[in-house]
């Protein structure tokens, strides 16, 4: 018993030697019936060493200010809800963040902040609840939806932090058009790409205007000098807008009605767009990884009888690959402007074969395209001598097989020739460079032996066969040899 009682403690031990908790403080934002209120926080996130979390939002408050109708002073009043936590919870790995996610009902408990004598969470509990979150080494990101439909007939949206995300920011010219007037800035565009998993390309971005202002010029009629005035409209703030691939560049877009956001520009005292607001919007853009190029159409006929269209950055053309194949080899690639020209590659080198050219090259690039290259094979010459003479000659593409040739060579009454065959290196096919055969020929003396007058060894023949009686100097026939009596 005693032994089972030290392993489940030294397990005990173990595990909460693994687990790890830390602690996140950061603005927490309210927004009840699209009222919203922000209040310092803190988030405690455990990690229990097993794939699984523990999260705790403790003392969660509605905070409301109210101008006392006596003093005039402004006066905070909270709420309390009650800590919010979830036990036990996966924590998903990915390589930019990891991830949590909570969706059922939840006991809310009672807090224990000062000042706080109500906690209604405990009341209405179990209350449904959504809770997605990321996490680094340093960061947390929290969105909970608190549905309290059913009692106070309302949903509480609750944001932690600030998203994860990677910013880009774009510094370009400002084209306004009014009514067909128009003019310049200079302008800020900020794009933002909220942290995705296992490096994925992101499937959304956060979109940025700040500080839009129409600007008009105008002559002084005492002074002529040319004075310019700046009429506020306010912060253009799209979230969430899907991204989709175009060719060398992703395209966003949106429409419909948008609530505009002051600006906080130096010498724009109004800005219109929160006074008018929704305002019918139309929005597109292309992104790359250094550029963006935005139209934006505000629908202002209901209130200023007018369009205001806004062009921000140069238009991004398409870009298209050019792959180039050689033999049915893909040996480059590359990417072209649509409108633009080709920049052919330097070709491999193929054995004593000659690069023939390309064909498919367009005169500019307006698609996709596949140029292709080819070689052709080199011819080389065979030749065949006899006595350093050339008898015979061929010319042969490389890599086919060499011609064969023969000779016979003539003889006469004293020499035989005979072809035994060629002299030289041989190859079965043609090889990249010139080849040359000499011939080589047995010759054969026709005299056998030569015989110093009569001889009475053996029977000696003429030449037509016919046995001789006598012999005197000339050619015979002896024992089948040709001999030569002297």
């Amino acid at each position: 018993m005693k032994k089972l009682l030290l392993i489940a403690i030294a397990a005990m031990s173990s595990l909460m030697a693994m687990a790890e908790t830390k602690t996140f403080t950061d603005l927490l934002t309210v927004s009840v019936n699209g009222i919203s209120s922000t209040q310092q926080a803190t988030v405690m996130v455990e990690d229990l060493g097993d794939g699984n979390i523990n999260f705790r939002l403790p003392n969660f408050v509605l905070v409301a200010t109210n101008e006392d109708p006596e003093t005039g002073e402004v006066v905070e009043s909270k709420m309390g809800v009650g800590n919010i936590v979830v036990e036990k919870l996966p924590l998903n790995k990915g390589d930019n963040y990891d991830y949590f996610e909570f969706s059922g009902d939840l006991m809310i408990t009672e807090g224990d902040m000062e000042g706080v004598d109500m906690w209604i969470g405990p009341m209405i509990s179990p209350i449904p609840l959504v809770l997605t979150g990321k996490i680094t080494n340093d960061k947390v990101y929290v969105n909970i939806d608190i549905d309290m439909m059913s009692t106070l007939e309302q949903i509480i949206h609750v944001e932690f932090g600030k998203d994860l995300v990677e910013e880009k920011v774009f510094e370009d010219k400002l084209m306004v058009s009014v009514n067909d007037v128009s003019s310049t800035q200079d302008a800020t565009v900020i794009v933002q790409y909220p942290l995705v998993m296992n490096n994925t390309y992101p499937q959304t971005i956060n979109f940025m205007l700040k500080n839009f202002v129409l600007i008009a010029t105008s002559e002084d009629p005492e002074t002529g000098e040319v004075v310019e005035s700046k009429m506020g409209v306010g912060n253009i703030v799209v979230d969430n807008l899907p991204l989709t691939a175009g060719k060398g560049f992703d395209v966003f877009s949106f429409q419909g009605d948008l609530m505009i956001t002051e600006g906080d520009m130096e010498g724009v005292d109004m800005w219109i767009g929160p006074m008018i607001s929704p305002i019918p919007l139309v929005l597109t853009g292309k992104i790359t990884d250094d550029k963006v190029y935005v139209n934006i159409d505000i629908d202002m006929m209901a209130t200023l009888e007018q369009i205001i269209h806004v062009e921000f950055g140069q238009d991004i053309k398409p870009t298209y690959t050019v792959t180039y194949v050689v033999d049915g080899e893909t040996i480059a690639t590359e990417q072209v402007e649509e409108g633009g020209t080709v920049t052919l590659p330097e070709v491999p080198e193929k054995e004593g074969h000659t690069f023939a050219g390309w064909t498919g090259v367009p005169e500019t690039v307006t698609a996709d395209v596949t140029v292709t290259g080819s070689y052709t094979v080199n011819t080389y010459t065979v030749y065949y001598k006899v006595d350093g003479r050339v008898v015979y000659s061929e010319e042969v593409a490389y890599g086919n097989p060499i011609p064969n040739f023969t000779i016979t060579p003539e003889s006469d009454d004293r020499y035989t020739r005979t072809f035994e065959g060629w002299d030289g290196e041989k190859y079965d096919t043609m090889p990249a460079h010139d080849v040359t055969y000499e011939a080589i020929i047995s010759v054969v003396d026709g005299i056998d032996e030569v015989v110093n007058g009569k001889s009475s060894n053996g029977k000696y023949y003429d030449l037509s066969g016919r046995r001789a009686s006598q012999t005197k100097k000339g050619l015979y026939i002896k024992n089948g040899r040709v001999v030569v009596l002297k």
